[in-house]
């Protein structure tokens, strides 16, 4: 199962606007998400319990899920 290290879209904007114009940040590579890795199983189970609802997860062959 694939996971993604997950992050607000609004921080890394912040980010790229804060070393826009800075000669130093040219040529520089920026880490740019949270420090925990998630599947979407995990991110899916964590949004229902932040609500009170469950989900049912259906797991499928990644072939089927890439068409």
């Amino acid at each position: 199962m694939r996971s993604s290290s997950w992050c607000f879209v609004g921080d890394v904007a912040k980010a790229i606007v804060n070393v826009l114009d800075l000669d130093a940040a040219n040529g520089q590579i920026y880490e740019l998400a949270g420090p925990g890795v998630y599947t979407l199983a995990e991110l899916v189970r964590f949004a229902g319990a932040t609500i009170g609802k469950h989900s049912h997860i259906v797991k499928l062959p990644e072939s089927l899920g890439r068409l």
